[in-house]
């Protein structure tokens, strides 16, 4: 894994996140779009169809009532996803209040220091949009929040950094926003609502997050810093403060899960600490969406004269439902139920004479087996005159009987 740069995980796991999200949702729009396939053989898709068909009539079991299953099933989502909603709502809120009660940087006491340190932060971090930063005294470590208007939250014992540590901070942060990790936070957290009750999002998203801090490392040693100078910087937050007052429900400089991992990371001599761009990182989110969407949406589908032999009813539902048909048939007219079955018989017999040369013994023992109890009482003369029409003899039935087993 040290070839592929965290930058680049990163953007591999936000793409599937992405994907969770749209692939739901296109299922339920039941939108369909259909791929046609004319390059099949026909005979082997009727085989294929043949054997499908037979199958489904012998294995599958009578369809049960479970839309009552199906509602308790839709209320469990409903509510844990509202809880979910409820649980980022509620950080999110706290993050604004803070947001909203700190100080600007001009009015702090260190205003030109930080005006000094994020003009070098910016050239390091290749971040150049405009910025809203703010002094805050409850929260313990600095953070972004917003992702139309961006906010960069510095505790106030930010006035107490030095001009390293400053530098570090301020470039960690900014190369978050030039990443544009505030949205694949966003991303995360859809997909956490969308799939509460699937651990694997959750690890998920939780390794996005963590990629995401090892990625804007990354840029800000890309940006010239030394990583012994930074690694001081992140055992110094770990000395001097308690992981307390942190909002989660923003991007921090620090986190307690992946503080050691970041420090062995930074020391790695050679380890790939390559970029990925903002554009990248749309396209290769809406490539997972469309891939989602494909996957949910698009189903192939034979060509015009494959799907017409697909559409054909199996043999075994001909002949299963030949005796109800031709009972209703000869209690209202006797006339008609001979013409009718007639039809059907001779339909039915021709498809039996061609399965006779099928490959498999057990269809070829099966279509023998059916020819000879057609060829019973009533139905003889019409089996005989079907024989006739599909030019084979009648004697077939006795000669066929050591080939079909």
């Amino acid at each position: 894994m040290k070839r592929v740069s965290a930058a680049r995980r990163h953007l591999a796991i936000t793409a599937i996140l992405a994907a969770a999200i749209v692939a739901p949702i296109a299922r339920l729009s039941n939108a369909q779009f259909a791929i046609k396939v004319p390059w099949l053989k026909s005979e082997e898709v009727n085989r294929l169809a043949n054997v499908e068909r037979e199958w489904q009539a012998i294995s599958s079991p009578a369809p049960a009532d479970n839309g009552q299953i199906q509602h308790w099933l839709m209320w469990a989502w409903l509510i844990g996803a509202a809880v979910t909603v409820g649980r980022f709502g509620r950080q999110s809120i706290a993050v604004r209040g803070i947001r909203r009660r700190a100080i600007a940087a001009h009015e702090s006491d260190f205003a030109s220091a930080i005006a000094c340190a994020i003009a070098a932060a910016r050239h390091a971090a290749r971040f150049h949009n405009s910025l809203d930063i703010r002094i805050s005294n409850e929260t313990d470590v600095p953070f972004v929040h917003g992702l139309v208007h961006p906010v960069l939250v510095l505790p106030s014992e930010a006035s107490e950094w030095g001009d390293e540590v400053r530098h570090h901070v301020l470039t960690h942060e900014l190369a978050h926003l030039a990443r544009h990790d505030l949205w694949s936070q966003k991303i995360a957290a859809l997909a956490c609502v969308l799939h509460w009750f699937n651990p694997i999002v959750w690890l998920l998203a939780r390794a996005a997050s963590e990629q995401a801090e090892f990625a804007a490392d990354d840029v800000a040693l890309s940006g010239g810093i030394l990583p012994s100078g930074y690694a001081d910087t992140l055992l110094s937050f770990v000395d001097a403060q308690s992981f307390r007052n942190v909002p989660v429900a923003a991007v921090t400089f620090r986190t307690s899960q992946s503080l050691a991992p970041r420090i062995h990371a930074l020391l790695e001599a050679h380890r790939s600490r390559r970029a990925v761009s903002g554009k990248a990182l749309g396209s290769f989110v809406s490539l997972g969406a469309l891939v989602a969407v494909a996957v949910s949406c698009v189903h192939l589908e034979p060509g015009a004269s494959v799907a017409s032999a697909l559409k054909q009813p199996s043999l075994s539902q001909q002949i299963s439902s030949a005796p109800a048909a031709r009972s209703t048939e000869v209690q209202t007219d006797t006339s008609k139920s001979e013409i009718g079955n007639d039809d059907w018989v001779v339909a039915a017999v021709e498809g039996l004479v061609r399965l006779l040369d099928d490959p498999s013994p057990q269809v070829r023992a099966t279509a023998l087996s059916s020819l000879r109890r057609f060829n019973r009482g009533d139905e003889r003369s019409v089996v005989n005159t079907a024989l006739t029409n599909a030019h084979v003899s009648p004697d077939v039935l006795f000669r066929t009987r050591d080939k079909s087993q």
